[in-house]
């Protein structure tokens, strides 16, 4: 479960302090974001979301895209450490 907390507007975009469960972060979503989300109709809570709980994880670019491999059989289920 998130709880947006606060936010604050900087310079580069909006500060979003969160509570996941029991534990505090906070995530800096830019102004180039925030106008994309607004494009496609995406509220920032499911932004949000799907940072913090992604289906999957695939890091690489230009058709060099692989899931991450973490180790012990495992990939990678976050995005943030």
């Amino acid at each position: 479960m998130i709880n947006i907390i606060r936010i604050n507007e900087t310079e580069r975009g909006k500060k979003y302090q969160l509570r996941i469960n029991k534990g505090d972060i906070e995530i800096m979503i830019t102004w180039h974001a925030i106008d994309r989300s607004e494009r496609w109709g995406l509220d920032m809570e499911r932004v949000i979301s799907a940072l913090i709980y992604p289906e999957e994880v695939v890091i690489g670019h230009r058709g060099s895209a692989e899931r991450y491999y973490k180790g012990g059989g495992m990939y990678a289920d976050k995005i943030f450490a």
